[in-house]
């Protein structure tokens, strides 16, 4: 069965904005320098592929291993993964990028041709274990795109990745995917004594770790040498160069198109740079086949250096303990020291980087306490096509409602620099779902940055939250500014496909909330026209169509009752070959249940269940309100 996102508008951009080359640039041979960097940062995933023995996960040392035999995978407490995925070699393959390609005008699917692996050999390659679920782990691909698609840049690095982990012996669980798609131009890089690390890989991007692997989850990866580098790899050891995949800016108004085959579903909530979002999800003989397309989001960067003496009194507080922002769970966030201390507990004796990641309140408090400093401009906006599943930690402050393991719940789609973690939550007070974005008011071009915001859930999800009942929702979006202010937007609500759909875009940066209020439609609600309109009006709402009555029906504690005459109770026709499916209320789970192909009732009170009749590709769904007695 297939899940279809529906899509959004994205942001147009203008004027000459920083971008191919862009990287951070940080003073040598000279001491009390503070620096902060504040970017849409690779630490969600490897750049490459690993398998990691954990002999005490806890301590979070780990060895790497080229398949489960090896002896740094042997009689650990856990072992993790990152796979790179190839191209399918056949229809049936799992685990491997089916398809990549640029769509029209038009609408026409332009596809790509795979050139090669790159690298040759992965970084940390190992094989895979299909009796215990463990893909391979092998290297990313370059693809060529036709010149009919009409793209400056033809050549593209796919980079599509599944995370897992397990215990010896056991079977591997996928706990989270990455895609990104990038542009480059591929280049001799000159490898010196900062980068030939005494391995067998030298020229590598990331960072090596002694006991282990590369693993490449750093800030800056590949950027050495002035190379912005999306991966390097080949080396030549009789010149001492390897080649280096250069990243150039994506166009945001080329609509790319890739499609995975897994063996597993990822879980729980998708994050997106990308405009114009369409994802589908189709379960297949072999696992879910996953199809994503949407436009790249230029993603503002903001860097800066500064002589410590030089900060605002405001900042020098903050940086004074040791180059990091505060947390607010206690220590400081991520900083990384650079050239020489001479007393790295003075600001004005060492130098220190401030490198948040970019989901977090911390994060947010940051970006907004430097804009004074830097005019609310920001340093770069890079082009960015990536999707992602929330890394546990984010999962783990959602509602519990969008924290489901065996499916992707949702997705969000931001192109502000930073962002609340995880989900969007459901304030209790406004009982409104809230995120927080946060970004400079000007691109580095100098023009007004526009925001983007998209959330797409599961229709059953949002009603999970609220404890709605399968009549139709009703919707609302706002972009509330820090003042409490409505700030100015275009603003669209939808349901279709079993999807709900609110975006905002055209709104101006600082730190806003978008604040997204449901509520319940009555079953006999009438669908109005999907339109668009600025937030100075109320919103245009689409609503599914207009329901028949809610049929209501009897029965007796400790009854069951086929799901097709379910069905028929509920004024469905269940033709030969049709499929029925039941689904209970959230606030009806202790009154009935469904079990098998029965739904049966436990105790006295109103039972609501939601009853569809599925044949081919149609579908038709009525509700039944049951009496139990």
């Amino acid at each position: 069965m297939a899940a279809v996102m529906p899509s959004v508008a994205g942001n147009a951009q203008t004027g000459t904005i920083v971008d191919e080359g862009w990287q951070t640039d940080l003073s040598g041979g000279l001491t009390g320098r503070q620096a902060v960097t504040l970017r849409d940062r690779p630490d969600f995933s490897e750049i490459v592929s690993v398998l990691r023995g954990y002999p005490n996960r806890g301590l979070g040392s780990w060895k790497s291993c080229t398949s489960l035999a090896s002896s740094n995978c042997i009689g650990v407490e856990t072992i993790e993964f990152n796979a790179l995925l190839p191209q399918c070699a056949s229809p049936s393959e799992v685990n491997c990028i089916s398809e990549f390609g640029v769509i029209s005008a038009t609408g026409t699917k332009i596809a790509a041709e795979l050139q090669r692996k790159f690298p040759a050999t992965a970084y940390n390659a190992y094989s895979k274990d299909v009796e215990r679920s463990l893909p391979e782990g092998g290297p990313g691909s370059l693809w060529v795109v036709p010149s009919s698609a009409g793209l400056t840049d033809s050549l593209h690095y796919v980079r599509a990745s599944i995370q897992g982990a397990a215990t010896p012996g056991a079977q591997f669980s996928f706990t989270g995917f990455t895609a990104d798609i990038t542009p480059v131009e591929m280049r001799l890089r000159q490898c010196t004594e900062t980068t030939a690390l005494v391995n067998d890989n030298p020229c590598t991007p990331g960072d090596y770790v002694q006991s282990g692997g590369f693993s490449g989850a750093i800030d800056n990866y590949g950027e050495s040498d002035s190379s912005d580098c999306v991966m390097t790899g080949n080396v030549n050891r009789a010149t001492s160069k390897v080649e280096c995949a250069h990243r150039k800016p994506a166009s945001t108004n080329t609509k790319y198109y890739l499609t995975v085959r897994l063996s597993q579903s990822p879980q729980g909530w998708l994050h997106g740079r990308l405009a114009e979002p369409n994802i589908t999800i189709t379960e297949t003989s072999g696992g879910i086949e996953l199809a994503m397309t949407g436009k790249p989001l230029q993603v503002p960067v903001v860097h800066k250096e500064m002589a410590f003496a030089d900060l605002p009194d405001a900042l020098k507080q903050k940086y004074s303990k040791n180059g990091g922002w505060p947390s607010s769970v206690g220590g400081t966030g991520s900083v990384s020291g650079y050239g020489f201390d001479i007393d790295a507990n003075d600001g004005t004796k060492r130098n220190r980087n401030s490198i948040p990641t970019s989901y977090g309140p911390d994060g947010i408090e940051e970006l907004k306490a430097w804009m004074p400093v830097l005019n609310d401009t920001s340093t770069a906006d890079r082009s960015t096509w990536s999707v992602r599943t929330l890394s546990q930690w984010e999962r783990g402050r959602a509602n519990s409602c969008l924290t489901d393991k065996t499916r992707v719940t949702g997705i969000v789609v931001t192109n502000a620099t930073q962002y609340k973690a995880g989900a969007p939550e459901l304030n209790a007070g406004t009982q409104a779902l809230e995120y927080q974005v946060a970004a400079p008011h000007r691109m580095s071009s100098g023009a007004i940055f526009r925001g983007v915001y998209e959330l797409i859930m599961r229709s059953d999800v949002a009603r999970c939250i609220y404890k709605f009942t399968e009549a139709p929702i009703q919707a609302t979006v706002e972009v509330i500014e820090e003042n409490g202010a409505t700030s100015t937007a275009v603003t669209s609500v939808s349901e279709a496909n079993g999807w709900l759909k609110l975006t905002a875009s055209g709104f101006t940066h600082s730190a806003p909330t978008i604040r997204a209020t449901l509520k319940q439609a009555s079953p006999e609600a009438a669908a109005p026209s999907d339109t668009s309109s600025n937030t100075s009006a109320t919103p245009a709402v689409k609503v599914a169509p207009k329901s028949p009555a809610v049929k209501t029906s009897r029965m007796k504690v400790k009854a069951s009752l086929a799901t097709k005459t379910v069905a028929s109770r509920a004024g469905l026709k269940v033709a030969k070959g049709s499929r029925v499916t039941v689904s209970v209320a959230r606030a009806s789970r202790k009154v009935c249940a469904v079990r098998r192909s029965q739904l049966r009732a436990t105790k006295k009170g109103t039972c609501t269940v939601s009853v569809s009749v599925i044949k081919g590709k149609k579908k038709t769904t009525r509700t039944l309100r049951i009496t139990v007695r």
